[in-house]
């Protein structure tokens, strides 16, 4: 399955490195924590807007990984395995897709079975060979409302440091 991220790198920011630098120990907790709170806070906002489809099992599926810390790099994950997930995210070239997941989201969500069912879901099927389905694009999307959001949990992250510096001292 393909891969998709957005990333924020905080190398660049004097005042982290100083505190790296400083109280590497202080530095790091409140760097994993924070970017553990802004995983959260991810999955959350992807969850509320994830299309819900048949089973939910989409949006049941995303999760956040803890912080992988290798190095002086903390790397926060928020995604989903699930094998839909792509072709939801950035829609499908013209493909003849199984029908059976087709009926499941036709009973589901039209509420339509029996003969009825199976003809709309052979309809909606032929639609996606001739056409593709378009792209949902909620990790993009909420990515980039949330970022602004995200950016300051790690500018309030800072203050964090400063203050425990002060109290406790560099260590």
């Amino acid at each position: 399955m393909s891969r998709q991220s957005y990333r924020i790198d905080l190398a660049g920011l004097t005042a982290l490195q100083e505190a790296l630098a400083t109280a590497p120990r202080i530095a790091a907790e409140e760097l994993v924590a924070t970017t553990w709170e802004a995983e959260l806070y991810l999955e959350r906002e992807l969850k509320e807007r994830a299309p819900v489809g048949a089973t939910n099992l989409l949006r049941g599926s995303i999760a956040a990984r803890r912080p992988a810390v290798t190095g002086a790099r903390v790397v926060g994950e928020v995604g989903t395995a699930v094998a839909h997930a792509v072709p939801v995210e950035l829609g499908s070239k013209p493909h003849r897709p199984p029908v059976a997941p087709i009926l499941d989201w036709v009973q589901a969500r039209l509420g339509l079975s029996g003969v009825e069912g199976r003809s709309a879901a052979f309809a909606i099927a032929g639609a996606i060979a001739r056409r593709g389905t378009e792209g949902q694009f909620v990790f993009r999307d909420v990515w980039a409302e949330r970022e602004p959001a995200v950016r300051r949990l790690f500018g309030a992250m800072l203050t964090r440091i400063g203050r425990r510096i002060a109290a406790e001292g560099a260590r």
